[in-house]
């Protein structure tokens, strides 16, 4: 083989390379692009399912419906040593924070405590539908609300100041925000030693049990609640909320193994679907 031939196999090998390493990087780079984008526009679609869905509003209807035949229910047949009272969430079970959402998506950008703090200082969130007109309904009846959120301790006026705006009652000494060493789980527990609490309210299963504030794999996480389904449409009420919530940090967190629950190709590992070419 001659001198020009092996100077030319070299070219073409080094060139081969080269080929096969940008191609390489396009594809990976492509994956990761695809992959934002799918991310980007569920995003996008969750904001917007909330915000124009009649049938988003059928299902917050339908929740407090059930809250209020289960709070005639207790005044009716119920009976405790304990008085009685309503546990709530106040994100998306009474204010509908989709425009600070609708913020992200549109500006491509991730939460910050920053941004959520400029949101909620407006005190400019629209009701839930159905929330104040349950709320209102509980206060007739004289049973009382107490509201566990995890909003910071540092938002308690400016909530307090939106709810007041949307026409509901408010006592500043029933809403428990977010502080350092507590959960909602040991919020709900000192609550019980005083209260008997007949009805919680959320959009987050971590609203309910203990067990939730916990990082569940997405098996555990559906297995309980098959579990607790004699709960749910009782003393459990669950509100919609397709935006973020436990469902998604279960998506991005990984199991308690440490086994990824994610990978390059995104929520679509999580699809099921079905073989069309087995259908006549």
């Amino acid at each position: 083989m001659t001198k020009n031939n092996i100077t030319f196999l070299l070219i073409c090998l080094i060139s081969l390379s080269a080929c096969k390493s940008t191609s390489e990087i396009i594809s990976n780079n492509t994956a990761a692009s695809k992959n934002t984008v799918n991310v980007e526009m569920n995003s996008q679609q969750a904001v917007i399912w909330q915000q124009t869905s009649a049938e988003y509003v059928a299902l917050c209807h339908q929740a407090f419906n059930a809250a209020k035949k289960q709070l005639n229910y207790y005044n009716d047949f119920g009976s405790s040593d304990k008085p009685p009272i309503i546990v709530m969430d106040i994100d998306e079970t009474v204010l509908d924070n989709s425009p600070y959402n609708g913020y992200l998506t549109l500006n491509n950008k991730e939460y910050s405590e920053a941004s959520w703090r400029k949101w909620t200082s407006l005190s400019q969130a629209e009701a839930i539908p159905g929330a104040v007109k349950f709320i209102e309904y509980a206060s007739v009846t004289g049973i009382p609300i107490y509201y566990i959120s995890n909003r910071s301790d540092e938002d308690l006026q400016t909530t307090i100041q939106n709810m007041i705006d949307l026409g509901l009652p408010v006592n500043q000494d029933n809403f428990f925000l977010k502080q350092e060493g507590f959960t909602k789980s040991s919020i709900r527990d000192g609550l019980s030693k005083q209260f008997e609490i007949i009805l919680s309210i959320g959009d987050n299963l971590a609203d309910f049990e203990e067990v939730y504030e916990r990082q569940l794999g997405l098996k555990e996480r559906k297995d309980i609640a098959n579990s607790m389904g004699n709960q749910f449409g009782n003393k459990y009420i669950i509100l919609p909320n397709v935006m973020y919530g436990g469902w998604r940090d279960a998506l991005e967190n990984g199991e308690p193994s440490g086994v990824p629950q994610t990978d390059k190709e995104g929520d679509t590992k999580f699809l099921r679907s079905f073989d069309i070419d087995q259908a006549n």
